[in-house]
Formats: structure tokens, sequence, C-alpha cells
């Protein structure tokens, strides 16, 4: 939907549809990956990004007062600070198996989850029995 908003031309880059509690459409930071607005100049940049920062740092969201900062980039571009070390997000990098490093939505810091995509739900592996069930019939 954001990508189809942008688009469109209803929604800058870094923006998506959502809906406001009146049930009216409305632009908003894209919520997945996380984007902040940089007051700035209003627009919407990927948390843990450059952003609107300067060479060497990233965008980050200000534990003090929650407002989207520059830091200085601890890791090359694209990459993000877990456990000591720079690991790309979307990847299995410092986590668990079956794990990716992703950003918490509600605290915006990397962490690690369950790759749904690798996960086989149970009755994905219980074998078919549709050969044995037309046996019987015979």
């Amino acid at each position: 939907v954001a990508l189809a908003a942008a688009q469109e031309g209803i929604c800058e880059i870094g923006e998506q549809l959502l809906v406001n509690p009146f049930g009216y459409g409305e632009c908003g930071c894209i919520t997945s990956p996380p984007h902040t607005s940089w007051p700035g100049d209003g627009r919407c940049y990927p948390v843990y990004s450059r952003g609107p920062c300067e060479t060497g740092f990233i965008l980050t969201i200000s534990d003090s007062s929650l407002e989207p900062t520059c830091q200085p980039s601890l890791c090359p571009e694209g990459k993000v600070m877990f456990d000591g070390e720079c690991h790309y997000l979307g990847y299995q990098g410092a986590c668990q198996e079956l794990e990716i490093l992703t950003l918490d939505s509600d605290t915006l810091e990397p962490s690690c989850v369950l790759n749904t995509s690798k996960v086989k739900r149970v009755y994905d592996i219980i074998p078919s029995n549709k050969d044995s069930l037309q046996m019987d019939r015979c």
C-alpha cells in the first residue's frame, strides 16, 4: 500500500496511507520497517539509516526525548549494532536458528524474532493420507 500510495503521488516517499480515528485516509510514516518524521523537513526516513543526517551519522530515536536524532554510526551503512557486532537487518546475524534480526516495533531497537517463512506449520508436515483413503474404498 505504501509503494502504491507513493507511486500515485498521494503520499511522499517513506510514507504510507493510513486510516485516522475518524475513518479518513492520511499519509504517515511507514511502520514496517519503522520510519520516523524528521522535524527539519517533515519527511519520513527509515530508523537506523543515514536519512537526513551527515555522513558518519544515523537516524535514531532519542531515549530521553523520544524525538528523532542523529547519532554517530558505529557500523557501515545498512548495518546495525547488535550484541557488540554489526549485522544486517532481515538476516540471521547473531540470532538463533530460525530467527532474523529486525527492529522491535515498540522500542525500535534491534532484536531477534522468529522467521515465520522458515517455520513449518504442524499441518504442513503431516503426511498426506489421500492414497490410503482410496485403497480403503476398494
